[in-house]
């Protein structure tokens, strides 16, 4: 994913949150990440909520909020895949709100999303 991280434009590099090599966003530039992904043909192949506190990540409990693509299909090109998987995200990102009895309803989210272009994407498959 590093790879791919690089790719972005600046001010999305300089707008991220960072936990060791793990990116996550605030919600309006977690969905420009995704729009630049899905036009650079590049997967979301799933992520986390976090709250961003120092030295790292708040994993919200008892309350995670998780998504995952399901993996690209057999008949799915590789640019279905990503627009597959770029609207599942935009949707859970746009529909993103804390559960009523989360402790952490008050706090701004960040969005961890994993990315994966289509190299290491089949790199990671054959492992």
């Amino acid at each position: 994913m590093k790879n791919v991280i690089q790719k972005l434009p600046h001010h999305l590099k300089g707008n991220v949150f960072m936990a060791g090599e793990e990116p996550a966003w605030p919600k309006h530039a977690a969905l420009e990440v995704i729009e630049f992904c899905m036009a650079e043909s590049i997967a979301v192949l799933g992520g986390e909520v976090w709250v961003p506190t120092d030295p790292g990540p708040t994993i919200p409990t008892p309350y995670i909020y998780t998504w995952e693509t399901d993996k690209q299909l057999p008949s799915e090109t590789w640019p279905e895949f990503v627009r597959r998987s770029g609207e599942r995200a935009t949707k859970f990102v746009r529909e993103f709100s804390w559960h009523p009895s989360d402790a952490l309803k008050s706090l701004v989210p960040v969005f961890n999303l994993s990315l994966s272009d289509q190299e290491e994407y089949c790199r990671l498959a054959s492992l």
